[in-house]
């Protein structure tokens, strides 16, 4: 899952997402390189702007 391609095949920007999910662009930034994980309710809006099955952001922690 690369959040950087779902995002620009729909045509957003970092301070898009930014601004839609209520957080700073440099905290999105975060999320979208995996620095850091998401709470679950930003993972959720994520998954719903980006359509994508927001779980999976946590997979890679799992393992």
């Amino acid at each position: 899952m690369d959040l950087a391609d779902m995002r620009k095949q729909k045509g957003l920007t970092q301070e898009d997402m930014a601004k839609v999910l209520g957080i700073s662009r440099p905290a999105y930034t975060n999320i979208e390189t995996n620095r850091r994980k998401p709470s679950v309710k930003i993972a959720q809006k994520i998954g719903m702007i980006l359509d994508f099955d927001w779980p999976k952001m946590y997979e890679d922690a799992a393992k």
